[in-house]
């Protein structure tokens, strides 16, 4: 059998990898489609493909599909059209034989094809997989720490150089066999995938598929690998993560000679893999007339709730994020008062900041895209404050210094905790500004920005900007409740500093000289939409610009939304009172709050015209676009 070549080896672990979603960081998650590196293929290949790498079929259940089509979500009609989609891969399908498969059919179970360490288990019934996943997993949390870990476990360098020191000095690597292999990999990476696909026997037509599947079993190092060649760091991360679950199954295959056989027997199903299919499966043409009834009953709903914009010249115009949760509290503010108009735009405002806050640099705009401004918080006591909170981490968490610290100021902590627990949530941090933007650059920034958004003309007096997020506590996933748009941070700041912008008397004189006249008595508001509490909250520089009567009818409107917002999300979550949405954000036991992007279904890029009347149940983005101000 002949021996892929180094680049081939090389060529299929990156695919392999690529297959991998990239895993953003619990200090700044972002949502990112499971299936992100299948884009440009079929999705019925990829569902059979999966079914054999992991187990799902990306596809709904079949109780599922026979709630739905009793429901009437979709029917007959969509059966057929989705069945001519498919074309000749489906051409051994009927009607008659898709609906007797949908009431008389199995779900299918699919188990994934055994990898070499399974076959091992079963061979001598030692756990190979839990030991390579529990090596592994100890390995790569040392090895790819960017500073969490106190005390270090001295395995912090080059990735391969880091795996070769530890697989020789790990207990388990030892006692498995995996010390044994050759006592120097190939310092090349692509040389080295040569030498394990050698020792493996892997052929060209099985290796794409065999590499995805242990990339699969990497127990997400592989997504966090990803993440890293998406951050710039580099691929040597997640194709040193390949190489070591391949030194498993070299230690496994060198185990036993028995294993020989049923090996041959698996690499034929994943060489097989290879090859696309040429018929569809029956699930998957069900769950395209799934999709095309939900897409035709989502179109009623909205030609039916166009409406046109009202008659009066708006008293308060809103703009809030893209984000499916701000929907509900868009509808229940513009039923507070006709004359109220909400405007739906990507949460980070357009406004790509690198921003200097009190916790150090943060990218505030989405993770396509590099930040092109800077920005830090105006009160220089935000520096002191950051160098104190430091200095007391280091004290309370040094092996010299943590008892003696603990004895002398844990008092402190434990008020801290008592005032968290108190459900007091702390004061907004101060206003952010530019770092050095000249006003032809301000000027340029805010144009772009109302021009996207479609709001060059008949201002209201007042214009909220309202960025989202989420006030939690003692929640490792925190940042997965802040704007996606803004890098997995609240987008309180990208509000602030646009609103300041448009403030600005100078950036309103460079815009008239371009042909958007903001009126003098215009005023930019910067909001903070919490979407635990569904409340949504001024910050002060804001309301400072507003007369009395300006902040008692705003205040007004703004609380008369919060409670049909919270009186429309509270049924939906367990255990949940309208008015105390807020305290299961703040309880320290409750890891979903509220539930985020789940249930999102569609995208509607549109002026708010052809929605304004449907409701659309917090599961649908809304942009606001109007063609006819966008000419390219």
């Amino acid at each position: 059998m002949a021996i892929p070549a180094a680049k081939s080896c090389l060529e299929a672990a990156r695919a392999a990898l690529a297959a991998q979603p990239p895993a953003f960081p619990l200090q700044a998650t972002v949502a990112v489609n499971p299936w992100l590196g299948y884009g440009a293929q079929p999705r019925s290949e990829v569902a059979r493909r999966q079914s054999h790498l992991t187990g799902p079929t990306l596809s709904a259940s079949l109780e599922q599909f026979r709630k739905t089509r009793a429901e009437g979500l979709w029917g007959d009609a969509d059966l057929a059209q989705a069945l001519a989609g498919f074309g000749e891969a489906a051409a051994h399908l009927s009607l008659a034989q898709l609906r007797s498969w949908l009431w008389r059919g199995d779900q299918e179970a699919w188990t994934p094809l055994p990898t070499l360490l399974e076959l091992a288990e079963t061979l001598d019934g030692r756990p190979w997989t839990a030991a390579a996943e529990e090596s592994l997993g100890r390995w790569a949390l040392g090895v790819f720490d960017f500073g969490q870990a106190l005390w270090r476990d001295g395995y912090e360098h080059e990735p391969l150089q880091s795996w070769e020191a530890w697989r020789k000095a790990d207990d388990l690597a030892r006692h498995f066999g995996v010390s044994a292999l050759p006592s120097q990999l190939h310092p090349e990476l692509a040389a080295a995938l040569r030498e394990a696909a050698g020792d493996l026997a892997l052929t060209d037509a099985m290796m794409p598929a065999y590499f995805e599947r242990l990339a699969y079993s990497l127990g997400g190092w592989a997504q966090h690998g990803q993440w890293l060649a998406w951050s710039g760091v580099g691929e040597a991360a997640g194709l040193t993560l390949l190489l070591a679950r391949l030194a498993w199954e070299r230690a496994a295959l060198a185990s036993s000679s028995e294993l020989l056989e049923p090996w041959r027997a698996v690499q034929v199903a994943y060489a097989a893999l290879a090859e696309p299919a040429s018929q569809v499966r029956p699930q998957d043409v069900i769950q395209r007339a799934l999709e095309l009834g939900a897409t035709r009953a989502l179109e009623a709903r909205l030609v039916g709730g166009g409406t046109p914009p009202p008659a009066a010249p708006p008293a308060l115009q809103a703009v809030f994020c893209i984000d499916v949760r701000s929907e509900p509290f868009r509808r229940a503010l513009e039923a507070c008062s006709e004359p109220i108009e909400t405007f739906g735009f990507a949460g980070f405002f357009g406004l790509a900041l690198a921003h200097e806050g009190e916790g150090g640099g943060e990218a505030r705009c989405p993770v396509l895209l590099t930040p092109a401004l800077a920005s830090a918080p105006s009160a220089a006591s935000g520096t002191l404050r950051r160098a104190l909170a430091q200095g007391a981490k280091a004290l309370s968490t040094l092996g010299a210094s943590a008892l003696t610290y603990v004895e002398a100021l844990g008092w402190g902590h434990g008020l801290a905790l008592l005032r968290e627990g108190a459900g007091k949530a702390p004061p907004p941090p101060s206003a952010p500004a530019f770092a050095n933007l000249p006003l032809p650059a301000r000027v340029a920034q805010a144009r772009g920005t109302l021009s996207a958004l479609g709001l060059v003309e008949g201002f209201a007096p007042l214009v909220m900007l309202v960025g989202h997020g989420a006030a939690l506590d003692n929640n490792p996933f925190a940042s997965a409740y802040q704007c996606g748009a803004c890098g997995g941070h609240d987008g309180g700041v990208n509000a602030r500093l646009l609103a300041a912008l448009l403030n600005d008397q100078a950036v309103r004189v460079g815009l008239a000289e371009q042909g958007i006249v903001i009126p003098s008595e215009t005023r930019f508001l910067a909001a903070l939409h919490d979407t635990a509490a569904d409340t949504v909250t001024c910050f002060p520089e804001s309301l400072a610009l507003l007369s009395a009567e300006q902040q008692s009818t705003l205040a007004h409107w703004l609380r008369s939304a919060e409670r049909r917002a919270q009186a429309a999300r509270a049924p939906r979550l367990p255990d949940a009172e309208a008015a105390k949405l807020g305290l299961r954000a703040r309880h320290w036991a409750e890891p979903r709050p509220e539930w985020g992007l789940a249930g999102a279904q569609a995208f509607i890029a549109a002026p708010r015209a052809h929605s304004r009347a449907a409701d659309l149940g917090g599961r649908v983005f809304l942009h606001s676009y109007d063609p006819a101000l966008d000419p390219e």
